[in-house]
C-alpha cells in the first residue's frame, strides 16, 4: 500500500472514531456507525489492529457474524466498482 494512502486512511479512520465517540454523547450523530466504519478502515491499514479485532470477535460470536456479513458486502461492492473502471 502506498505510504500516502496509508497515512490518509489512518487520518480518516481517526476522524471517524473521534466523531464516533462524540456521537455516543450527542444524540444527533450516529456514534456506533462512525466507530464501526473507523475500525473497519483501521483493519485495512494495520495488521496488529486486525489481529486485535479478530481476537475480540472470537470472544463475541454474534458480532463476528455481523462483521463477516458486512465485510463481505463491502468487499463485493468494491469489486463491482473495479469492473466499471
Amino acid at each position: 500500500m502506498n505510504k500516502y494512502l496509508r497515512i490518509a486512511l489512518i487520518l480518516i479512520a481517526a476522524c471517524l472514531i473521534f466523531m464516533g465517540f462524540i456521537g455516543l454523547f450527542v444524540p444527533v450523530l450516529q456514534g456506533i456507525l462512525f466507530l464501526a466504519v473507523g475500525i473497519y478502515i483501521l483493519t485495512l491499514v494495520s495488521d496488529k489492529f486486525k489481529a486485535w479485532v479478530d481476537r475480540h470477535l472470537l470472544r463475541f460470536p454474534k458480532f463476528k457474524h455481523h462483521y463477516d456479513t458486512h465485510t463481505a458486502r463491502v468487499s463485493s461492492f468494491f469489486k463491482g466498482r473495479e469492473g466499471q473502471k
